[in-house]
């Protein structure tokens, strides 16, 4: 499917890795240190461990299981992105010749998005809603109840029809580009940003810190500091060109035709959008950051909705030839990637950032920045950064603008743009600089792939102001879920209220953004293959899937990118996850897929770590509910769960207090991959409620001794109170095995996560003198993994990735196990705090 795309991957001698480590995930391999007691507690943890794993997944039950370890190292080269002649040739398939077994498909969405019927328009559009509890009157604006909001709009096409006249339907494109209104462009803003108060005020500091009290020296220092200071602005931005603009619009929708078929935005959005542009406010754009691509695909769809063209914030890393010049002139401006450095804090590159963003916002222009930071290498959302989001909450305050709308923006990909280098970082090697070749290869490289469709959707945008106001923050959910212990460092920048305020605003609009995202087809059968059918099924079987997940999309309020027939999505999906799936000969009928295929998802590295890509783009829609599940089956246990069959008089029981708790802990540690919860609800809140969509969807029970009119309605697992009898916190499990099993796959999402905690808390025991490098800690803790995957012994092996290995560390220094010590060498605090964490997630194990 991809002629000339070129996996990067790291290639290395597993003989001839560093052996401190590389066996630590091995019981006999216990460091002397340790006295006889942890020795038994780890040997404990290990029993367990492997205990809980035997017979936990069912047997392939249609033939034999898929290949699982990892490509054979000879395939790569050590260098990333080059590849021998191997896979050049497995590359060069036509679509044809890999879903062979398939019959011909050409890839297409269904029926047409602008035409699309009563039935077919609440699966594929969504609108999601500000919060109600933080912002309410900004939900009960910018709704838009016209005719015409109804659908999708493809903007790779131009309605011939609205241009009068015969040049105008002849060249549609050149109609459409020159009609638009740029009027309202940003304008050249660096005189008056180095004029400034901040920035003099700045330079006098500098000066006055370099000069050391000597009047002629700090004469020399202002002037060099003010050459500085219009150094750096000049740098960010320039005057921005109409003509360039206009130009740029024109070959845009050369490439983007070339680069996707099509790229899609709800009608209503749009709508939403131009009714919040005649408030008269800035409008802040924050897309959560997949692709390089998300730059020009949010300039192309705000410029072809009638939109002003907003100023967008880019890493230093692509200030490239030409490409520079180009971005600055369409309306970026480049920001350090770190603000400071070694040496300190740089406070003249700070204001001048921070005076630059305020005269924009002063006059009126809009604004976009990732607030990820840089792309997420794992499918799921990042950690969010405050930094640029602190600028927006002081202008506000400062009153130099009346307000700030809040645009989250959720962008989805049919496939992964750039897998090279994201297989690269998630095997375990270092990120690369950019370069203007490597943009130029890159670009070809997507200009001559099929990378399917785009789909774009837009939040309900909301006031800033409004939102400082009347926002609740929770402490619990910020303490648990989004720990603050790493970032004291910047205590001093300002209060701990605001800093509290600020991290619950960057949190929400990352929740948002996540759970206003539409399902691509290609993530839901990523997701099913590596949860539901991890062992393989067949097409017929893996259809009802996608119908059953469809359901439950459409249950919670989400939009699935497509509008044909399941059979179709399905097709489509296999179409574009080409040699990430395995599919078996059969037959085909009628040009669908028919029911004796058997499709299995690729469990091999880096592949299957490009599937979980996808596939962690549709888990945080089940995350809070797998944390329960898991929560529920831990308690139990297997053992308990087998012996008690529909023939059983009593259910399994549960106390909900105890499931609360118990789940909680999951939340917190897996806090650095799922927001399970915006800001302003408790998590005990939230998790109660998950428990109540589980006895409303029957996998919960209430005893039936409790089950009064009363205790039957949903308020009471929510708004029970210190006094309600003990017998009411019982829940019983419902042993149906159809109950059980949905109780599986929903904790299946989850184990990969919790291996690689476990793997990386176990690993912790085994460091020479408790202290290593971070660096080589993860390499070899990943080379270790990779051991275990070859010979058969790693039950996810997407617990290799080095993404979830970093969180892990990352989650254990947030908890103050771990310390940094001289810059980034590991030190265990309490090797019997280590050996607790272990012991918890092994409760977990499946």
């Amino acid at each position: 499917l991809e002629k000339c795309s070129r996996p990067r991957v790291v290639a290395v001698d597993l003989a001839r890795a560093p052996r401190t480590i590389l066996s630590m995930l091995e019981p006999t391999a216990v460091t002397r240190t340790m006295d006889d007691e942890s020795r038994k507690r780890l040997d404990e943890v290990y029993a367990k461990w492997e205990k809980r794993g035997r017979g936990s997944r069912s047997e392939l039950p249609h033939g034999p299981r898929p290949p699982v370890g990892f490509s054979r190292a000879p395939r790569y080269s050590s260098g990333p992105g080059r590849q021998h002649s191997y896979r050049r040739r497995q590359r060069r398939l036509s679509p044809d010749a890999i879903l062979a077994p398939l019959g011909g498909f050409v890839p297409s969405l269904g029926v047409d998005p602008s035409v699309l019927h009563a039935a077919t328009v609440s699966k594929c559009t969504s609108h999601f809603q500000c919060c109600q509890k933080c912002v309410p009157f900004s939900r009960n604006k910018l709704q838009s109840h016209s005719g015409g909001g109804v659908g999708l709009r493809d903007l790779l096409l131009i309605d011939k029809r609205k241009f009068s006249g015969f040049p105008g339907r002849l060249f549609p494109t050149l109609s459409q580009i020159f009609n638009t209104d740029i009027s309202n462009a940003p304008t050249d803003i660096r005189s008056e940003t180095l004029q400034s108060k901040r920035v003099q005020d700045a330079i006098a500091f500098c000066a006055g810190a370099m000069a050391d009290g000597d009047p002629t020296a700090r004469l020399a220092a202002v002037e060099e500091q003010t050459k500085r200071a219009a150094s750096i602005i000049s740098g960010m931005s320039s005057g921005i060109s109409n003509t360039l603009v206009r130009i740029a619009g024109v070959l845009l929708f050369w490439i983007l035709g070339k680069l996707f078929n099509h790229v899609h935005v709800q009608k209503k959005h749009v709508l939403m959008l131009q009714q919040a542009q005649n408030k008269g406010v800035p409008l802040v754009f924050l897309p959560g950051h997949r692709s390089h691509m998300d730059y020009i695909i949010m300039t192309f769809i705000l410029f072809n909705m009638g939109l002003n063209i907003p100023r967008i914030a880019a890493g230093d890393n692509l200030k490239l030839p030409l490409i520079s010049w180009l971005v600055t002139h369409l309306g970026g401006f480049f920001i350090k990637r770190r603000l400071d450095s070694a040496a300190g804090k740089d406070v003249l590159y700070r204001k001048c950032l921070h005076e630059f963003m305020v005269h924009a916002l002063h006059n009126g222009d809009h604004m976009e920045f990732f607030i990820e930071g840089s792309r997420s290498r794992s499918g799921k959302a990042g950690s969010p950064k405050a930094g640029l989001l602190s600028v927006l909450v002081d202008t506000v305050k400062e009153g130099v603008v009346p307000d700030i709308l809040i645009v989250p923006v959720s962008i989805g990909y049919d496939k992964l743009l750039e897998k090279g280098h994201i297989r690269h970082e998630l095997m375990g090697g270092s990120k690369e600089p950019e370069t203007f070749w490597k943009a130029v290869k890159g670009g070809w490289t997507m200009l001559t792939t099929n990378t399917g469709s785009v789909r774009v959707d837009f939040a309900q945008p909301f006031s800033l102001q409004e939102y400082l106001s009347t926002a609740s923050v929770c402490s619990q959910s910020l303490l648990e879920v989004t720990n603050l212990g790493r970032s004291n460092s910047v205590a001093n920048l300002m209060d701990q209220a605001q800093r509290k305020l600020i991290t619950a605003l960057s949190h929400h609009i990352v929740y948002d953004f996540t759970h206003c995202a539409s399902l691509m087809v290609t993530n839901m059968v990523a997701f099913l293959l590596l949860t539901k059918h991890r062992q393989g099924v067949t097409c017929s079987e893996l259809i009802a899937s996608y119908q059953w997940l469809e359901k439950q999309a459409a249950a919670r309020e989400r939009a699935v990118a497509f509008t044909g027939e399941a059979s179709e999505a399905v097709l489509y999906a296999l179409h574009y996850l080409g040699p990430l799936v395995q599919v078996e000969d059969g037959k085909a009928c009628n040009g669908l897929v028919g029911g004796a295929q058997l499709v299995s998802p690729c469990l091999r590295l880096p592949e299957v770590l490009e599937l979980l890509h996808h596939a962690n783009q549709v888990s945080p829609v089940f995350a809070i509910e797998a944390v329960v599940a898991s929560t529920v089956l831990s308690l139990l246990g297997e053992e308990e769960l087998r012996g008690r069959g529909l023939e059983s008089s009593t259910a399994p029981e549960v106390c909900r207090d105890e499931v609360i708790e118990e789940a909680s802990f999951l939340c917190k540690l897996l806090g650095r991959e799922f927001i399970f919860a915006p800001p302003c609800v408790d998590l005990w809140t939230a998790l109660r409620q998950a428990i109540e969509q589980f006895t409303n969807a029957d996998l919960l029970k209430i005893p039936e001794q409790l089950s009064t009119a009363q205790n039957r309605k949903p308020r009471l697992l929510i708004e029970s109170d210190e006094e309600e009898e003990e017998e009411e916190a019982i829940l019983q499990v419902n042993s149906d095995p159809t109950a059980v099993q949905e109780l599986r796959f929903l904790r299946s999402i989850l184990d990969p996560f919790l291996e690689a905690y476990w793997a990386a808390t176990t690993a912790l025991l085994q460091l020479p003198d408790n202290c290593m490098d971070e660096s080589e800690f993860l390499q070899q803790l990943q080379l270790s993994l990779r051991e275990k995957a070859e010979k058969g012994l790693l039950e996810n092996i997407e617990s290799c990735s080095m993404d979830t290995l970093r969180n892990a560390v990352k989650v254990l220094l947030d908890m103050e196990i771990l310390v940094l010590r001289d810059g980034n060498v590991l030190s265990v605090r309490d090797p019997s705090r280590v050996l607790d964490v272990a012991e918890s997630i092994t409760r977990f194990k499946s």
